[in-house]
């Protein structure tokens, strides 16, 4: 058990940590950070990975970076918050330097980088990189932001091929009833020239939502022009 003073002070520098990132104060996360280094609180990880996610969501590369670098027990989401932060900026090299250093990887790493791959227009990258998250030995469990970064990269490279591989492992971890994972592949199999792959995932959804109906609208638009037979279900 914590002493109540230490408790107490965790709590006010949690506070004013979140409220650097909700009004992204920079001037006040360094004003924590050299309290939280003074009181010997900046070595308590989920204080000092807190100080680093505020200064990643203010933009500060350096603070966010020297703040990773001073923490002496880094824990997955030191890591993890850093990647994602050099993913959403484009700074890849930085991002795979640090995920090639990542002690232990876990879903959240490999979804900022593919995120970020396919947010940037770096689609095989996205791809590449799904393919060697299938074919590691650490048993990460795939989830939807995963499949629907590498579905849009597939989408936007054209290739077919390759979509459909990403669509067979969706059924093999049981994705398939996933309502946004759906119209993700609804909108790609469009974009890829096989409007009738969309109405088939269209009519094995169980549910459907507006985007459901606006994608196969939007597929079957597309496809006009090219004198395809899109029967349109109701």
């Amino acid at each position: 058990m914590l002493p109540n003073d230490v408790v107490s002070s965790v709590e006010k520098y949690s506070f004013l940590i979140s409220k650097c990132v909700t009004a992204r104060r920079v001037k006040l996360a360094n004003a924590v950070h050299g309290h939280l280094i003074k009181t010997a609180l900046f070595f308590d990880a989920f204080l000092a990975n807190g100080l680093i996610d505020a200064y990643s969501k203010c933009g500060c590369e350096e603070s966010a970076h020297k703040a990773f670098d001073d923490l002496p027990n880094k824990t997955t989401r030191s890591w993890n918050t850093l990647i994602s932060f050099y993913s959403k900026t484009g700074l890849f090299d930085k991002a795979h330097n640090l995920f090639d250093k990542m002690p232990q990887r876990n879903v959240v790493s490999y979804n900022s980088l593919i995120s970020g791959f396919t947010r940037h227009g770096l689609h095989e990258d996205s791809v590449k990189l799904f393919r060697a998250m299938q074919n590691g030995r650490n048993g990460l469990v795939l989830d939807e932001f995963t499949l629907v970064s590498v579905v849009g990269s597939c989408a936007c490279l054209c290739n077919v091929k390759w979509l459909r591989q990403v669509h067979g492992v969706a059924v093999i971890v049981g994705m398939v009833w996933n309502v946004i994972l759906n119209n993700a592949l609804i909108d790609a199999y469009g974009k890829c020239g096989e409007p009738n792959l969309s109405c088939s995932v269209f009519c094995w959804m169980p549910e459907r939502d507006v985007v459901s109906w606006t994608s196969m609208v939007t597929t079957a638009a597309l496809m006009r022009s090219l004198s395809h037979n899109v029967i349109m279900p109701l």
